[in-house]
């Protein structure tokens, strides 16, 4: 019987190391990506991370103007419901990242609200911010832009008067657009970058920028927009991956326009085994 307890004691032992090791971001729970994450070693008693992709998707939710005529997320509302029910399918976990007019035109009607905080179980909310230096301006700026009286008429408001309609969520921690230096709210930690650059950046590893923020890197797939990478680009970068993290960026109009492809990477990435994470699941990893 003492014999059988001390075995007992060594087994228990052994099995909350094993937890604590796969337990990688020290919630309490043995998640899914961890579980793929972790492995055992024939013949070893010690649990090993494998050679595990990790992919972030971040999905632009855009805006064609500086505007509050809310039509365009209108149309596009529908399309973005159905990519993350396809994405529960594969059991992928997006970085939904919302222009103001998004953050506005969920946050203005109870039914569509609730339904987005319940993806935040699976997926993450994040910032995404079209400023005065971009193309697609989306009216919001704390940046000067004085001696540019054309595009007067096109202000909306402040950073904080932009800010204020995401105030239906307090957990915004990932920022995606331009004018960092002017632009980004309170409370952000991390930023992605890179799309639509031609050619980069599938692959990244953390870094810090010099806003004091932890970083990735992201290339756009199937957005009609220069430099997006093709299924070829990202089998390639799978298979080449050295221990980075592959980021892919995907639009509502592109999805809108292009499931099909999109059903193709999903394939892509489920006969690779790739986890694919949110990116502050990533960043608190690291």
């Amino acid at each position: 019987m003492k014999l059988l307890g001390f075995f007992l004691i060594i087994f228990l032992i052994s099995c909350t190391s094993s937890f604590d090791y796969c337990d990688l971001d020290k919630d309490g729970t043995i998640q899914v990506y961890e579980q793929k994450l972790c492995s055992m070693e024939k013949n070893e008693s010690v649990l090993t991370v494998s050679d595990q992709v990790i992919a972030h998707i971040g999905v632009h939710l855009e805006t064609q103007s500086p505007t509050n005529d809310l039509s365009y997320q209108e149309e596009y509302w529908p399309y973005l419901v159905d990519l993350v029910n396809l994405t529960d399918s594969y059991g992928y976990s997006l970085t939904l990242k919302m222009t103001p007019q998004w953050a506005q035109y969920i946050g203005m009607d109870i039914g569509r609200t609730n339904l987005v905080l319940s993806w935040i179980n699976s997926h993450e909310l994040a910032i995404h911010h079209h400023g005065f230096s971009h193309a697609g301006w989306d009216g919001y700026t704390d940046g000067n832009f004085t001696g540019n009286p054309a595009y007067d008429h096109l202000l909306i408001g402040n950073i904080d008067e932009m800010f204020s309609y995401y105030d239906w969520y307090d957990n915004w921690l990932v920022y995606s657009g331009t004018d960092e230096d002017t632009d980004i709210p309170p409370g952000v930690l991390y930023e992605t970058q890179g799309y639509p650059a031609k050619s980069c950046c599938l692959l990244s590893n953390i870094t810090v920028n010099e806003l004091g923020l932890k970083e990735l890197m992201k290339q756009g797939f199937v957005t009609g927009k220069g430099g997006d990478a093709s299924l070829n680009d990202v089998r390639q970068a799978i298979l080449n991956h050295g221990g980075q993290y592959l980021g892919v960026t995907l639009t509502d109009i592109g999805y809108s326009e292009n499931k099909g492809e999109v059903v193709k990477l999903f394939d892509l990435l489920a006969q690779h085994n790739v986890s694919v994470l949110t990116v502050s699941k990533i960043m608190g990893l690291n």
